[in-house]
């Protein structure tokens, strides 16, 4: 709550839209970083309310190199989070990214280094074929072997001092067999001022003038099976946008009632209909198989 990115899909009063923050584009039409490009757009170095992880090492006498593929590496989303970064460094497969960090390790050097590197097919292939999908399983174990081969294996006994290597993910992900679809129940789309915002397991929805209590209602007669919806006010006062103060702009990214998705739910506006019939697994829920993540760490 405390930077304000709480969702993938964000609404903008200031231009009148849901963006989607991928490609900072309006969901509604794709164009890649309009958001950003038009006049008043959005600033990738002051969007988030919070001091990127690079400028907080870096006030500690920290230096950070980011190694990502190169389709995403110059990306606004980078660039946000990326503020504070000596450099980012493009790659081009799994293999090379490896190669280039352990070149960096080898390098002598008197600085302290915090080195990123983001590797997305696990969380492609999650969404496609589902988590537990065989397809996942493989890639996973094409992964650890060339991680170890290539890099914990590799490296020198100089290159390990003092050096600690930790693999971790940002989130978990679930299958999402059940979609309701906005579209499908008129009287929800009466009391719904514009396509929900948020993400299919925890959809942000904006009431007409009036309706919110009866769009919460709505949902907890029609619907108890497959959400547990709560005002935004609720969800930041059970902490689960996290322990910090919210920022400012929360009030209008949340909407008025959010559903919480029970497991193996999704929530879909109608602009996401055909596009959710291409992903199976989904995150962004509560339950444990999307909140868990690996944390390994590796010392010699």
């Amino acid at each position: 709550a405390t930077h304000g990115l709480v969702g993938l899909n964000l609404f903008f009063p200031q231009f009148g839209t849901v963006g989607q923050m991928l490609s900072l584009s309006p969901t509604a039409v794709r164009v890649p970083n309009s958001l950003v490009e038009r006049d008043g757009g959005l600033d990738p170095q002051t969007f988030l309310a919070a001091p990127a992880i690079a400028e907080q090492f870096k006030q500690a006498g920290v230096v950070t190199y980011a190694y990502k593929p190169y389709e995403i590496i110059d990306s606004v989303l980078s660039k946000m989070h990326g503020r504070g970064v000596e450099k980012n460094i493009g790659v081009v497969s799994l293999a090379d990214m490896l190669q280039q960090i352990k070149h960096q390790l080898e390098q002598p050097t008197s600085e302290r280094l915090f080195i990123s590197a983001y590797w997305p097919v696990i969380d492609t292939l999650s969404h496609v074929y589902g988590p537990h999908s065989p397809n996942v399983t493989a890639e996973l174990n094409a992964i650890t072997h060339q991680l170890q081969t290539l890099l914990l294996d590799a490296l020198s006994p100089a290159a390990w001092q003092d050096t600690a290597i930790c693999l971790v993910a940002d989130h978990g992900q679930i299958n999402m067999p059940h979609r309701l679809f906005a579209d499908d129940y008129p009287d929800l789309q009466q009391l719904l001022l514009i396509e929900n915002s948020g993400e299919p397991r925890t959809p942000y929805l904006y009431a007409r003038q009036g309706q919110q209590t009866a769009l919460r209602d709505y949902l907890r007669q029609n619907f108890s099976e497959a959400m547990v919806p709560l005002t935004a006010v609720e969800l930041i006062e059970h902490g689960l946008l996290g322990p910090h103060t919210p920022s400012p702009v929360i009030a209008q990214r949340l909407g008025d009632v959010i559903p919480l998705m029970r497991d193996g739910w999704g929530f879909v506006p109608t602009m996401g209909r055909k596009k959710i019939k291409r992903f199976l697994g989904m995150h962004g829920g509560l339950t444990p198989d999307e909140m868990r993540v690996p944390w390994l760490v590796w010392r010699k």
